[in-house]
C-alpha cells in the first residue's frame, strides 16, 4: 500500500497557505477601509513626437491618473513644456518626462533660434565686405548690391534688404568672435534671417553681383529711400561708339544719358527763302472798275501808303 504522508503534510501545507493569504487580504481591506483614492493630472503625448521637435499644443493631451501610478519626472502642465525641443522620441500614449527636452535658450542651433515664417540665409563676406569683423550675432545691417553695366545695363549700387538681423557669424551665434589664439577672427560667412521673398532676392543679387554689408545703429528704424546710384554720377564717363574704341574718362561735364544724346540723329535742314523787303512796305489797295468788251471788272491796286517808313 502507498504512503500517504507527503500528500497529507502538502495538503495542510496548501491550506495554510490559502489561509494566509485571505488573512492578508482582509487586513488590507481593513486598512483601506474608508480611505478614497487619490488622483492627479498629467500629461501624454498624443501621437509619436520625433527628436528635435518643438512642442506645440496639438501635440499634447492631459489624462487624470492615480497619483501612484505618476512617474515623479513627469509633466504635470502644458504650459512647462510648450516651446521645448525633444532630445528623445516620445512614443504615443506615454507620460512626457522633463528629462526628455531641451530649452531652446540652451539650444545651440540655428534651425531653432530663426523665427516660425523665415529663413535663414548665409553669404559670403571678406575683411572689407564683412566690416572687418565687427559685425555680431544680433546686429542689424543693411545690404548693398552692386551690379556691372552686364546686369543692369550701367554700371550700379543698389539697397537690397534694409534692416535685417544677422543671426550668425560663421558658425558662431553668439557675440564672442575671437579664435583659438584669443584674438578677434574675421569670419567668411555671415547669415542673415530673411522674409522667403527676400531670401530669394539675397540670393539672386549675390550670384549676379558683390554684396556689401552696410552697419546699423541699434535704435535705427529709419530706412531712407533710394532708387540706386549709377557710376556716371560720380565718375565722368562716356561709352564707347561702335567702332571708334576704348572708351575714355573725362573731365568734361557729362550728360545725364550720354548714349541717347550721342546717337541722336542730326535735325533736318531747311532751305532758308530770301524776304522781299519790298512785300514789307505798308500799302492801301484801290478798287478800280474797267469796263472791256461792255464788260465790267473789278480790280484792285496798291498805292504805298504816304509818310510811313519800310521795314
Amino acid at each position: 500500500m502507498l504512503n500517504k504522508k507527503p500528500l497529507i503534510v502538502a495538503l495542510v501545507m496548501g491550506l495554510i497557505a490559502v489561509a494566509l493569504v485571505f488573512s492578508y487580504i482582509k487586513r488590507v481591506e481593513k486598512a483601506n477601509a474608508g480611505k478614497q483614492i487619490e488622483y492627479g493630472k498629467v500629461v501624454i503625448a498624443k501621437e509619436q513626437i520625433p527628436v528635435r521637435t518643438k512642442i506645440k499644443e496639438t501635440m499634447l493631451d492631459e489624462q487624470v491618473v492615480p497619483t501612484d501610478a505618476i512617474h515623479p519626472d513627469a509633466v504635470t502642465e502644458l504650459d512647462e513644456i510648450l516651446g521645448k525641443v525633444t532630445n528623445q522620441v516620445i512614443f504615443e500614449g506615454e507620460q512626457i518626462l522633463n528629462a526628455k527636452f531641451e530649452d531652446t535658450e540652451n539650444l545651440k542651433d540655428l534651425a531653432f533660434i530663426i523665427e516660425e515664417g523665415n529663413r535663414g540665409v548665409t553669404i559670403g563676406v571678406t575683411d572689407v565686405k564683412g566690416l572687418g569683423g565687427n559685425v555680431k550675432p544680433g546686429d542689424h545691417v543693411d545690404v548693398v548690391g552692386t551690379f556691372d553695366k552686364e546686369v543692369t545695363g550701367i554700371d550700379s549700387s543698389f539697397t537690397i534688404l534694409s534692416n535685417v538681423m544677422v543671426k550668425a557669424v560663421g558658425n558662431s551665434l553668439g557675440p564672442d568672435q575671437a579664435d583659438e589664439t584669443g584674438k578677434g577672427a574675421v569670419a567668411r560667412t555671415v547669415t542673415l534671417e530673411v522674409t522667403p521673398q527676400q531670401a530669394e532676392k539675397l540670393v539672386l543679387a549675390d550670384d549676379k553681383g558683390s554684396l556689401r554689408l552696410t552697419l546699423r545703429h541699434p535704435d535705427d528704424v529709419y530706412t531712407p529711400s533710394s532708387d540706386g546710384t549709377q557710376i556716371f554720377e560720380f565718375v565722368k564717363y562716356y561709352p564707347p561708339i561702335e567702332g571708334e574704341g576704348k572708351a575714355v574718362a573725362t573731365t568734361e561735364p557729362m550728360p545725364q544719358y550720354p548714349e541717347y544724346f550721342r546717337n541722336m540723329p542730326e535735325p533736318e535742314k531747311v532751305e532758308e527763302v530770301p524776304i522781299d523787303v519790298k512785300s514789307l512796305v505798308p500799302v492801301e489797295k484801290i478798287r478800280v472798275e474797267l469796263i472791256l468788251g461792255g464788260q465790267v471788272q473789278e480790280v484792285f491796286l496798291e498805292k504805298p501808303i504816304a509818310n510811313q517808313p519800310a521795314v
